[in-house]
């Protein structure tokens, strides 16, 4: 399985071909997501759940490098007054609390990310009118694409695993910024396999789902706030 989930990152149209021919339901791909992801996903939670646990804790306690470079910027500042304010903040939970439940919040997130990536792909691929000629399977065939497409990505999670290693950190994300990208437009070919349409509408349509999300955000989150910002600021 593994070298068939290799395959599309550097041949995606015979890859995701020969992965929807292979399986095109939607319950076989989401068990190779599920084997190939799902474990990365839960390593990635469980280290950065312990490292935001432990950079809580030293932001609330008042100590760590940010805080040493604002005392060092400003001398005046009493590190025990700032402690002091941040005491009324609730204390990290303690990792044996917190533990039993990174695999399931991971299994919630990546399950999460795949209905969401279906539904805003899906919409776009139909607004390019390349969804599969019956109607009958339309929806099938997309969450079967996203459910493959979530298994080739499990290298890009995988490989994000770096930034946990000493002194590496977040310039990884930077490193890693153009296997992203190809990893989302990978979303486009596993689309074009499962529907029959030209490749070029799937890869678009994962790019419309980028517009289409971002209107959604601004007609739900964003106006919403300006309309409301100037009644709280009168009130």
């Amino acid at each position: 399985m593994l070298r068939r989930l290799l395959r599309p990152l550097w041949a995606p149209r015979e890859g995701f071909a020969a992965l929807a021919a292979e399986a095109p339901g939607v319950r076989r791909s989401l068990g190779w997501m599920t084997a190939a992801a799902l474990p990365w996903w839960i390593a990635s939670a469980w280290f950065a759940t312990r490292q935001g646990l432990s950079q809580y804790a030293a932001f609330r306690d008042a100590r760590g490098a940010v805080w040493d470079a604002v005392f060092r910027a400003l001398p005046d500042l009493n590190p025990e007054d700032i402690r002091q304010v941040f005491s009324v903040w609730p204390a990290a939970p303690s990792w044996p609390h917190v533990a039993p439940w990174v695999p399931l919040l991971a299994a919630l997130s990546l399950f999460s990310a795949w209905l969401h990536d279906g539904v805003w792909d899906h919409a776009g691929l139909w607004l390019l009118r390349g969804l599969k000629a019956e109607k009958a399977g339309r929806v099938k065939a997309t969450l079967a694409a996203e459910a493959q497409a979530q298994a080739v990505g499990w290298v890009g999670t995988a490989l994000g695993l770096l930034a946990f290693l000493p002194g590496v950190g977040g310039w990884m994300g930077f490193v890693l910024f153009p296997l992203t990208v190809w990893l989302w437009l990978l979303r486009g070919w596993a689309l074009a396999a499962h529907h029959g349409c030209p490749a070029w509408k799937g890869v678009v349509a994962t790019l419309l789902h980028l517009l289409l999300f971002g209107l959604f955000l601004l007609i739900v989150v964003v106006l919403p706030l300006l309309l409301v910002a100037p009644l709280l600021a009168g009130g």
